[in-house]
């Protein structure tokens, strides 16, 4: 029962601080540090490479995940639509 009341109390507390949060970032009492590193022109492209590969992936893979089984094939993997009648 202790371990109850103990995860209890931290997870009040951990909302207590999220509401405190909240309410710094409304009355904007907030400090940040803003990243001020020049990138380069050939960083730039890279990075925006590598972010358009990984929604494509992404894409590609629900894309893939939501498809059907192909009822066509019969089990030797030979196309029926494919075969001359």
């Amino acid at each position: 029962m202790q371990v109850l009341g103990d995860s209890i109390g931290k997870l009040n507390a951990l909302r207590e601080q999220y509401v405190l949060n909240l309410m710094q970032v409304a009355q904007g009492h907030v400090q940040f540090s803003q990243d001020t590193q020049m990138l380069t022109d050939q960083e730039i492209r890279s990075a925006q490479i590598e972010n358009d590969n990984r929604v494509d992936r992404a894409s590609r893979y629900d894309y893939l995940k939501n498809q059907k089984p192909d009822t066509l094939k019969n089990t030797q993997g030979v196309d029926k639509d494919t075969l001359k009648r």
